[in-house]
């Protein structure tokens, strides 16, 4: 059996906005990052992405420039530049005793004591989640920061592209009124 590619057809200036974030929600932080908040309104099932960003005061160039940006999220198109992602100089997590305490109690009761604790955030509908699973000791990769409590017992994993939105968290548990959970607190 052969595995067949899936051919991802480009996204182009004439398609309508609603059209293109039907086809690719993926895209639709980078829509919204450039200006067109428009993105939910009835026009955008009309408006083309040509009209949505010369309304905006974008160029032709610079309509090329976003064009080319979301054939490459989608992968329509190879990189023609290479993407730098810059991390915070200082990128640092903290995690209080409660969160601390409870952390080593997960892990001992699901047998992952000495596993890292993977922190991740994702932009999902213009709202950050955040999420945070117990990784294989191998599974850490080149690009993850590792971050040691509790005299190297637990380590917290993140990946450094993620250092702008995670610089500054502190993972914190709570207990009161009735619930518990892990409240992350971040600044930014």
């Amino acid at each position: 059996m052969t595995k067949e590619k899936t051919k991802i057809d480009p996204i182009h200036k004439d398609m309508t906005i609603d059209g293109v974030i039907t086809l690719h929600p993926e895209i639709y932080d980078v829509l919204m990052r450039y200006g067109l908040h428009c993105i939910g309104c009835h026009g955008s099932a009309f408006e083309t992405l040509d009209q949505g960003l010369s309304a905006h005061g974008f160029s032709e160039k610079e309509l090329d420039d976003v064009i080319q940006e979301l054939n490459e999220i989608i992968g329509a198109v190879k990189k023609r530049r290479k993407i730098i992602v810059k991390e915070p100089a200082i990128f640092e997590i903290t995690l209080t005793k409660n969160a601390l305490n409870k952390i080593q109690a997960v892990a001992k009761e699901e047998g992952k004591t000495g596993w890292p604790l993977r922190v991740e955030v994702k932009k999902i509908a213009g709202k950050f989640k955040y999420s945070m699973n117990f990784i294989e000791v191998n599974k850490t990769t080149p690009n993850d920061k590792v971050f040691p409590f509790a005299s190297d017992k637990i380590k917290v994993v993140a990946d450094k592209s993620d250092g702008n939105y995670l610089n500054g968290l502190e993972i914190d548990y709570i207990q009161e009124e009735g619930r518990e959970g892990f409240k992350m607190n971040n600044p930014n």
